[in-house]
């Protein structure tokens, strides 16, 4: 394990590129506390929902705060921790009794031991810290981030404390219905404001950004519960025990807030469950008056009780506590409830299209918005000695020039400078076009004489795009192999598999499968059987697409077909990347993906891209499933051992340097990453000789993140109103300490474009700052599969795509068929722990972009 590391300085600061002047969404804090910040301990007593933490501590501050904060104006994380800028007066470790702002009246009334329970809540000091840390961090005066972060916290605390408080909020964002849009499936999407502290050299900046939240829609249950399941009305739902929809309305309503109107009160209740009878077939035991039980339904106990006739007696009813049974129709969606569940396609559709807002559009938003909902003059700010200059930041950007992407290496006709990020392929051949000697076509649907028409004259077509960029297919033409089953698509792929080999002589190099429509499952269990059990690449197609054809979709999928038989579409020139043509060097991407919410018993997967010739176009690739949400790749010395073997064996010797791509690494990771990983890497060098030690330089990709920048003047934007391809920032917003700096490689489509953060947390390979910027926005013009740059560095992007696509691997995909039909054999791989087995890669694969 590495000791005492220090992250890679930054070395200079870049010039390279034409100067703009952009804005960035930030605000400056212009003055802070300098003295303590006193952090306690918060706990309450008992089981208790955690969406109730944030009232009881608000509670707490009315009722109490007078005594306890000595008006200090603490804040909360909604959780767990308090921060205060002086000492409380309490009783270290003591309970004291809390009631929420809507039982205080009630207890106040109440005789004697009646009335609403209080809450037992505990505060304990927990530490002292210094904010003077941070000063000196920002000065210059020491490089710690680790010794920083607690002050940040409280900072970030004290500007989320008072929006928190008035709004809906979920970690550092906050939302408000005003101007919410409905989503299908009984949804709303809600827009609010994120906030975030960061460090800058000499200063402190507020980032400030547009967010956007799904919230369950409020209204009556009852006409809602049809949403929830894609329906109209009340009247299609089929609520009996065995019925259709009963399962699918149980799942998607537990947990949701409801509220009681006819109660006459605001109490709000959380579904449980949903009754297997409806409401007039529901019973319970009334108690009357004389002290003796009735059995009555709930339909009747309505109706006698409250005078309210159910319309709709023969639905379920939910219950919110054990034996509480409310009818759907008296129950209400309470306002403000987050949905965090996994979108639907239309649902991600809908999100997008109000989400995707121009550059000016945004920035509008949070210069109108952030003043008033922020509130930079509220109590808690002042409290904490903060004060925030009101106008957004401008700071210097740079755009850095695109390289040449080269497709001959003797015909320099051929080569093309890319414009505004993007250049066409039109009377160009691949650099290496690869040869199709061997295939396979899946049709999945019905034998007819209209489909097999349509996809013949598609695959004439895609032959002549591809013959038109250099590509060699081969004249045999193997018979459509048609399969309309919905699952088990092994069978339908071992006979194209059969037809592709009688046919062309040999095993297919590639399959082609038409899809009848996007499917992620059909997609997916493709891919797996492909991916694994088959060992050979697959070329998906849309029917609507193959029957609609057209030069520029097959050429599309031209790109994609030559890379996954071995081909090289194009490259970079030398002399734009001395880096990496000087010397031996492997450029690698890793990723790790983890599960999507609400996926149980599902690992994350860890995968690793490598470079494996001079023209640094084609690589070698690895994956690994490990423990759930586990950020370091656990594997990675054997990984990265195996990428080297593979270097060596193309190359017939091994890199002499080695730079380092990293996605999905957080700030708060940097260290471990760097102690772990890094270890790993040289224990694999290591393994190979004892004298071989090259120098590694390590860098972070980070695309979650709130940073946004847009051309203060009108003749630096693009068309879409972002800043153009290659721009790049490296000061005034980046850290004091290290060496990052933030790079938009590609040309926004659509909505404000997103830079890529870039840090670097080990450099032995001494860059300069207008080197790697430089070296980094060309590689991001190396993606395959396409005529445009792209965002994220390509090692990086490369790995990102893997390892989405490895989800595909699991044992217990949707259509599972374990057996092999293709290869003779190899099962699952088993793994320790909750790993769900997986279908490992055949090793024929490692070296090709299947996954393209």
């Amino acid at each position: 394990m590495v000791t005492n590391v220090q992250f890679a300085p930054r070395p200079d600061v870049g010039t390279s590129g034409r100067k703009i002047d952009v804005e960035a969404n930030f605000y400056e804090v212009t003055d802070y506390l300098s003295g303590l910040v006193y952090q306690y301990d918060f706990q309450v007593a008992g089981k208790v929902p955690s969406a109730l933490y944030r009232d009881i501590f608000r509670a707490v501050d009315k009722y109490h705060g007078p005594t306890l904060f000595n008006n200090a104006r603490a804040v909360f994380d909604g959780r767990a921790q308090v921060y205060s800028p002086s000492r409380l007066t309490i009783n270290d470790g003591e309970p004291f009794d809390v009631y929420l702002e809507e039982d205080y009246a009630h207890h106040q009334a109440a005789p004697p031991g009646k009335g609403p329970k209080p809450f037992q809540v505990t505060l304990k000091f927990a530490t002292t810290i210094n904010m003077q840390e941070l000063r000196d961090y920002t000065d210059g005066r020491h490089q710690d981030l680790e010794r920083v972060l607690p002050c940040l916290m409280a900072l970030d605390l004290a500007f989320h404390h008072y929006p928190a408080s008035q709004h809906v909020s979920a970690k550092n964002s906050f939302y408000t219905p005003s101007g919410s849009r409905p989503l299908s499936g009984g949804m709303e999407v809600w827009s609010g404001l994120f906030q975030s502290v960061r460090p800058v050299k000499g200063r402190l900046l507020l980032n400030v950004d547009v967010s956007s939240c799904v919230f369950y829609a409020s209204g009556n249950l009852l006409d809602r519960a049809p949403q929830y399941l894609g329906l109209r009305r009340p009247e299609e739902l089929q609520l009996g025990p065995h019925g259709h929809h009963y399962r699918s309305l149980k799942k998607a309503i537990k947990g949701v807030p409801i509220t009681v109107p006819h109660r006459r009160d605001d109490r709000r209740y959380k579904i449980r469950d949903l009754s297997p009878e409806p409401a007039d077939r529901t019973f319970f035991k009334l108690r009357k008056d004389d002290g003796t039980e009735q059995e009555v339904s709930v339909a009747d106990y309505f109706r006698r009780t409250l005078n309210i006739s159910l319309r709709y007696p023969h639905l379920p009813c939910v219950e919110v506590k054990r034996g509480v049974m409310l009818p759907l129709e008296v129950c209400t969606v309470a306002p403000g409830f987050r949905y965090t569940r996994k979108l639907s396609p239309t649902q991600t559709a809908e999100m997008i299209k109000f989400t995707c807002i121009k550059p000016p559009e945004r920035f509008d938003r949070i210069r109108n918005n952030a003043p008033q909902l922020i509130n930079f003059e509220n109590p808690y700010l002042k409290a904490f000695g903060i004060r925030v200059n009101p106008r957004i930041l401008v700071t210097p950007a740079r755009n850095l020039a695109p390289p040449t992407v080269v497709y001959s290496q003797r015909d320099v006709s051929q080569n093309v400078m890319p414009r505004d990020g993007a250049w066409n392929m039109r009377g160009r051949r691949f650099l290496q076009p690869a040869e199709l000697n061997s295939y396979a076509v899946l049709v999945l649907d019905r034998p007819h004489p209209n489909a097999m028409a349509a996809v013949r004259r598609g695959m004439d077509e895609l032959f002549r795009a591809c013959s038109q960029v250099g590509m060699r297919v081969k004249p045999d033409r193997p018979e459509l192999v048609f399969y309309p089953g919905r699952g088990g698509f092994k069978q339908g792929l071992r006979e194209a598999w059969v037809e592709g080999s009688q046919a062309c002589g040999s095993k297919p190099d590639v399959v082609f499968v038409i899809l009848p429509s996007a499917d992620a499952s059909t997609y997916g269990e493709i891919k797996r059987l492909s991916d694994t059990d088959m060992g050979a690449p697959t070329q998906c197609m849309l029917m609507s697409k193959v029957q609609r054809g057209g030069i520029q979709y097959m050429a599309n999928v031209a790109l994609k077909l030559n890379v996954k038989l071995r081909g090289v579409n194009a490259q970079l020139r030398r002399e734009d990347i001395p880096f990496l043509s000087s010397e031996p060097t492997m450029v690698v991407g890793a990723d790790v993906t983890h599960p999507e919410p609400g996926a149980h018993g599902q690992n994350s997967i860890a995968a690793l891209v490598g470079t494996i010739d001079s023209s640094y176009a084609r690589y070698t690739s690895r994956v690994d499933h490990q423990a759930s949400h586990t950020e370091i790749i656990a594997n990675m010395e054997v990984m990265f051992g195996e990428l080297l073997d593979s270097f060596l064996a193309n190359t017939n010797r091994l890199p002499k340097r080695i730079l380092f791509y990293r996605d999905g690494v957080s700030d708060s990771q940097f260290r471990t990453v760097l102690e772990f990983e890094v270890a790993a890497i040289r224990r694999a060098c290591a393994a190979v000789g004892d004298e071989y030690a090259p120098p590694i330089t390590f860098i972070t990709c980070q695309k979650r993140h709130h940073v946004r920048f847009r051309p203060v003047r009108r003749e630096d934007e693009e068309r879409s109103r972002n800043c153009r391809a290659g721009t790049v920032v490296d000061s005034h917003v980046t850290n004091p300490a290290m060496f990052d700096f933030y790079l938009q490689a590609h040309s926004g489509l659509q909505g404000t474009s997103r830079p890529i953060y870039y840090t670097v947390l080990l450099d032995e390979n001494g860059f300069s700052a207008d080197r790697l910027q430089e070296l980094t926005n060309r590689l991001c013009y190396t993606f395959p599969r396409c005529t445009r740059s792209v965002s994220l560095c390509t090692p990086a992007y490369m790995a990102d795509v893997l390892a989405m696509r490895a989800r595909y691997h699991r044992e217990n995909s949707l259509f599972d068929d374990t057996s092999s039909q293709f290869s003779g054999g190899g099962g699952g791989v088993e793994c320790p722990g909750d790993i769900v087995p997986f279908r490992p890669i055949p090793q024929r694969l490692h070296d090709t972009l299947f996954f393209m």
